[in-house]
């Protein structure tokens, strides 16, 4: 992300220089994380370790910060504002009215139409990657069976939401990562 900024946000050459860098920050919103690190907010930053030799130039070393949210599993079980407004967003299990009624409760927040429609893109959004990934699972689930000669392929047909054609793609697919000939 720093690199990125060449030719972008500064330029090398006459006038110009690795100065007008801007710092960049990386946000990891971390779900379902183990208790002894849930409902925390942590900060990585560069700093300077001399190996070998003298370094002596000022440097910035501020340029790059990653900043981890590990949130809970229960949105009131924090005391931070923050982090339970994240819980009850991330949370798969409210619905979006919930969610609207629990954030303007809970943590005072006016959610005016635009606010309000990318609150419902997302809810939206994890109930899908929910779907597909539970379909993924059930077409590799075909896919087996299919193999072991425990169903043919017109039952497995029948119980996926692929046509024929590309179930039949998928199933060479994993046939060929799962070395099955």
């Amino acid at each position: 992300m720093i690199s990125e900024q060449l030719e972008t946000e500064f330029s090398i050459g006459k006038n110009h220089s690795y100065d007008d860098i801007k710092k960049v920050y990386s946000i990891w919103i971390c779900m379902n994380t183990p208790e002894d690190i849930a409902n925390s907010i942590t900060e990585f930053k560069m700093t300077k370790n001399s190996i070998y030799g003298t370094f002596n130039r000022e440097v910035r070393y501020d340029l790059q910060s990653v900043i981890i949210v590990c949130l809970g599993k229960n949105p009131l079980q924090t005391d931070n504002d923050f982090l339970g407004a994240l819980e009850t967003i991330f949370t798969e299990d409210f619905d979006s009215a919930t969610k609207k009624k629990r954030l303007k409760e809970n943590f005072n927040f006016e959610l005016d139409n635009e606010i309000d429609g990318r609150l419902m893109d997302m809810c939206n959004l994890s109930q899908g990657i929910r779907e597909e990934g539970i379909d993924i699972g059930e077409n590799k689930m075909l896919f087996k069976l299919v193999y072991i000669n425990a169903i043919n392929k017109d039952i497995a047909y029948t119980q996926t939401n692929l046509s024929k054609e590309d179930f039949d793609k998928a199933y060479s697919e994993w046939l060929k990562e799962n070395k099955q000939d």
